[in-house]
């Protein structure tokens, strides 16, 4: 399916270049697809670099991928394909207890009511709430983990690896 989805991406890439004047329904017509995805992947399209292959695959979401980073501290980057969500499990389930449980719920209007109640769930989610997983114990996380390993903390400085962009004098910003 991910493939159908890349080769709509790819049309709709190919028809903004030859016809930047069509509007959103003429490119919703000629690729097969709504006017919402339209306009959600027009938009990407139009503010991906020009060769960046990954805006057709759905990877390249955040304007700033830490891919280039990780690859130069040699850390790999593993990312989960797009439309499979079992392969994230941990994240898929808080995202979906959120959503049920704090989303639904509360329905926020605003930008400040949806930090406020995400900012309150997880505190809740963190230290009250019971988890059934067998590392908890249906207890919450923080509870059952008191203490948490410390992560090491990340270099200031680092030597890049060859073949990495930095070692081939390629260069990436932050904003």
């Amino acid at each position: 399916m991910e493939a159908v989805y890349y080769a709509a991406r790819a049309n709709l890439q190919r028809l903004l270049r030859q016809h930047p004047n069509w509007t959103r329904p003429q490119l919703g017509q000629a690729t097969g697809m709504s006017v919402n995805w339209v306009d959600k992947w027009k938009k990407r399209l139009l503010n991906a670099p020009k060769d960046d292959e990954q805006v057709l695959c759905g990877l390249s979401r955040a304007p700033h991928h830490p891919r280039p980073l990780c690859h130069s501290l040699g850390v790999a980057v593993l990312i989960c394909d797009p439309h499979h969500p079992q392969q994230n499990g941990f994240v898929e389930r808080y995202h979906c207890t959120l959503n049920q449980e704090c989303l639904l719920r509360y329905r926020p209007k605003t930008l400040d009511e949806v930090r406020q109640v995400t900012e309150a769930f997880a505190t809740h989610y963190n230290w009250q709430r019971p988890h059934q997983g067998i590392a908890c114990g249906n207890r919450p996380p923080r509870v059952a983990f008191l203490i948490c390993p410390l992560c090491p903390r990340f270099p200031t400085s680092s030597t890049p690896m060859p073949g990495s962009p930095a070692s081939t004098g390629s260069m990436w910003c932050d904003g």
